[in-house]
């Protein structure tokens, strides 16, 4: 009942939730701004399409990386969270250190391109529509700025699965689950605190979330 329609990319099933339909309509409605009209009502769409196709771009990542290991990617949702790759099989340390590296990677890579596409718009002064300059700059801001943000050691981010998928390659899993934890709580709390000083209102929930989850133990992310 949650899914609202569902597709498969490169090979891979996915569903999108509606959660995930709402996520990018909020986005894109807040991209528009108090643009009301024909085309704050373009860049409310681009700003949503932007925002799926950045989501999509960063779970196959994690998915094409499982595969290359040998764990079949099962599913790969999109939901008001952002998205998650279901694979199968147990992978070691190792493998779940890149699976996890693998999503914000792809996201960099789309984000660098996109920074690459308009450089060389600019470079040649080839006259595009503004709509086309503003999706390439949404699509900018989201990978880079996401992907970065993902790799910060807060659960349930990629940073903090990567942080302890490395510390248990030189420690047992409960001390490094330990230490994980820690580091989470640390950098949520910093995060949460330099997100209230700069006003920045979402990533100080993300922040609150991700200490609630390292401090209780409950994944909410």
């Amino acid at each position: 009942m949650n899914e609202a329609f569902s597709f498969r990319a490169l090979g891979y099933p996915v569903s999108v939730g509606w959660g995930g339909v709402l996520l990018m309509a909020l986005f894109g409605f807040l991209e528009a701004g108090r643009q009301v009209n024909a085309y704050g009502l373009m860049v409310a769409v681009l700003g949503g399409l932007v925002v799926g196709v950045s989501i999509l771009v960063h779970e196959l990542g994690h998915a094409v990386s499982a595969d290359r290991f040998g764990m079949r990617t099962q599913a790969i949702q999109i939901h008001g969270m952002g998205g998650v790759c279901a694979y199968s099989g147990r992978p070691s340390a190792r493998q779940r250190l890149w699976i996890s590296l693998a999503g914000p990677g792809a996201g960099l890579a789309l984000g660098l391109f996109a920074i690459g596409v308009r450089y060389g718009i600019d470079a040649a002064h080839i006259p595009v529509p503004s709509l086309v300059w503003r999706a390439l700059g949404m699509m900018v801001w989201v990978n880079v700025v996401w992907s970065i943000l993902n790799l910060l050691p807060m659960q349930p981010l990629d940073g903090s699965t990567a942080l302890l998928s490395g510390l248990k390659l030189r420690l047992s899993a409960r001390r490094a689950a330990e230490i994980g934890r820690w580091v989470s709580l640390v950098t949520a709390g910093l995060v949460g605190l330099a997100a209230l000083a700069m006003h920045m209102n979402i990533l100080f929930i993300i922040a609150a979330m991700s200490l609630y989850q390292a401090w209780t133990g409950r994944r909410i992310l």
